[in-house]
């Protein structure tokens, strides 16, 4: 994979490494409802072997839940995931950065003015609150509520990245 390297350059191309590990789940399993989600404004952000928005490649998340079940009054869910990078930037990539080595602006195709894990390795904190109720035996009817304040990792510019709120409603029906 080409990372944070790009092309025949001499300070980048000879810290290319072609090894990168990743998981890629089952397409129907998301870790949080917006993170890793595949949520199209952040496709501009993937870098190969580095970042991507619908795998969990050179990530780390912890998530901590909590879920309330009761045939009366539904199920009640939450939790708050955070996620980190695993390798942060290397110091030849901040440096091409920071010194304006940069050749031209068609060289290094970036969303941004930097590419991903510039600032720092934290790739934001997302809460999660979830609630559900079986109606009439054979539906399940449900709404999620997410909030995600992204982190210095997702900063590509000058400004913060935005924080998201998602809502998601479902309808099931069990047979």
């Amino acid at each position: 994979t080409d990372g944070y390297s790009k092309g025949n350059n001499p300070i980048l191309g000879n810290n290319r490494d072609n090894l990168v590990e990743a998981i890629a789940l089952n397409k129907n399993f998301k870790p949080a409802l917006l993170m890793f989600n595949g949520r199209s404004e952040q496709d501009k952000l993937d870098i190969d072997g580095i970042y991507s928005n619908d795998k969990l490649v050179n990530v780390r998340v912890f998530s901590l839940g909590y879920q309330y079940q009761d045939l009366s009054l539904g199920n009640f869910q939450t939790k708050i995931i955070n996620a980190s990078l695993i390798e942060g930037i290397p110091s030849e990539i901040e440096e091409f950065f920071t010194s304006n080595q940069v050749p031209d602006e068609n060289y290094y195709k970036l969303y941004g003015d930097v590419p991903v894990g510039y600032y720092g390795t934290n790739v934001g904190t997302e809460i999660n609150i979830g609630y559900s109720k079986r109606v009439a035996n054979v539906f399940t009817l449900g709404v999620d509520v997410a909030y995600l304040l992204p982190g210095v990792a997702l900063k590509v510019t000058s400004e913060e990245p935005e924080a998201s709120i998602g809502i998601l409603s479902s309808l099931s029906m069990v047979f």
